[in-house]
């Protein structure tokens, strides 16, 4: 009995706006169909998990439980308190792993602690074998005439909805579609494409899909290995697929951070982080969020994921660097907002992602700071991306659209840069600077983290 639980006390805890979930309630629906035709309907539940389950074990003869490993804090507290239950009506529980291609608590540093470094987490992990996909079933016996509940869309659940499309078709015949297409061409290519925001195929956009189930991790790395057993490739096009494995194993970095140091979506990995002096200017806040920073990068990054749902990574990096160290804010404010909008708001990738971008998280070179005009001029040289998203500035040539209040446009239909980089770059790095010399005396409170 293939079963779905919608779980209000997540829902109620989660950022997410509507049409995420309404993304999530495709998916859902193309699932149930194919299940429905193989035998088995989806059976869809609304409630707290071990209530939900205490009804069924009394509604159903139970033998086993089957499910798949979840590594986030909520997640691990659930499925304790689900499989104690189990126990109590004598039903054996097996749990799978699935999310990910190594655990985390399969590979550690050589004295058995957690890797809090990527370069040594990769070594270790590309040593460990690789559980390969699985096929598909022809049939399935299911369990007859089960009340189920709807799929739960944004209406059902109280949420807004106020993305206006999504960046990606939802489903496990879309996801296939799309991995198919970029294996094909953009794969080849992506070390050299993937940090051009203008390219639609430089990047995979597989997130979302790997976030809902539609398609396995495992499908992703097997393919991408497979193609590098091809003796026609040349040596270019071997580091492309390289590099994108390295991506996929960032993903199981940071879900490795995440189990081992539970406390990382509420505390900075690094000390330093909760003990800045954040201005949190709510007014800087809400400029950086609807894309009114002044500088056209960071602001046609921003509507982009406002409207679709979804942001290239090399543009992620420069709009969280510039809401953390230009105006200097929270860098849970931004993970939050983040999640709240991303189609692939992956719990551990986000913070992840956003402590490193907040020089606060597990990072070999904690200060980094992205100048968002340099990185505008590097990756959309001739604005084809800032076209496509701020239109104000559409009739810009690429001399003057990365800095366009030198050309005297801004004003009524653009704005003026909210502050000035350079200034508030100086800011931050005095004060990070201090406040990891207090760090390194043991001035500030220690971590709790025994590293």
């Amino acid at each position: 009995m293939p079963l779905f639980i919608v779980d209000r006390r997540l829902i109620a805890e989660l950022p997410s706006d509507g049409t995420i979930f309404d993304f999530q309630a495709a998916c859902l629906s193309e699932l149930a169909d194919r299940l429905a035709y193989l035998g088995a309907p989806l059976c869809i539940r609304y409630g707290e998990p071990t209530e939900v389950f205490h009804a069924l074990f009394n509604e159903l003869s139970v033998a086993v439980l089957y499910y798949n490993r979840d590594y986030e804090p909520y997640a691990r507290e659930r499925d304790r308190a689900v499989e104690a239950l189990a126990r109590t009506y004598g039903v054996t529980v097996r749990s799978f792993k699935d999310h990910v291609l190594v655990e985390p608590w399969e590979v550690a540093t050589a004295d058995g602690k957690p890797f809090v470094m990527y370069t040594p987490f990769f070594r270790a992990w590309s040593a460990v074998p690789k559980p390969e996909p699985f096929g598909e079933p022809e049939h399935l016996r299911g369990v007859p005439g089960l009340r189920s509940d709807p799929i739960p869309k944004a209406v059902h659940l109280g949420k807004p909805a106020t993305i206006a499309r999504w960046a990606v078709d939802p489903g496990m015949h879309a996801a296939h579609k799309r991995w198919e297409r970029f294996r094909s061409g953009g794969l080849l290519q992506y070390h050299k494409s993937r940090d051009f925001p203008a390219l639609e195929e430089g990047s995979s956009r597989m997130s979302p899909y790997l976030r809902f189930g539609a398609i396995s991790i495992r499908r992703l790395y097997w393919d991408a290995v497979a193609y590098l057993q091809d003796p026609r490739l040349s040596a270019e096009e071997r580091t492309a697929i390289e590099r994108f494995i390295a991506e996929l194993a960032w993903r199981e970095f940071f879900q490795h951070v995440l189990w081992h140091f539970p406390d990382t979506p509420r505390r900075s990995f690094r000390p330093l982080g909760d003990a800045f002096p954040w201005e949190n200017n709510e007014h800087l806040f809400r400029a950086w969020s609807e894309g009114r920073t002044g500088y056209p990068l960071v602001d046609a990054a921003m509507r982009e994921l406002n409207e679709t749902g979804y942001m290239h990574n090399r543009v992620r990096m420069v709009v969280a660097s510039f809401l953390v160290k230009d105006l200097h804010i929270d860098w849970r404010w931004g993970e939050r907002y983040f999640r709240s909008k991303l189609l692939d708001g992956d719990l551990a990738s986000n913070v992840g992602n956003w402590q490193w971008a907040a020089s606060v998280g597990v990072d070999t070179r904690p200060l980094r700071i992205f100048n968002p005009i340099r990185q505008s001029r590097r990756y959309d040289p001739d604005g084809t991306y800032i076209r496509r998203w701020v239109p104000e500035l559409s009739e810009l040539p690429a001399t003057s659209i990365h800095e366009p209040w030198r050309s005297g446009r801004p004003g009524t239909e653009y704005p003026y840069p909210i502050v000035n980089h350079t200034e508030r770059k100086r800011l931050f790095e005095r004060i990070y600077t201090q406040l990891r010399s207090r760090s390194a005396t043991g001035e500030l409170p220690p971590s709790g983290r025994d590293l």
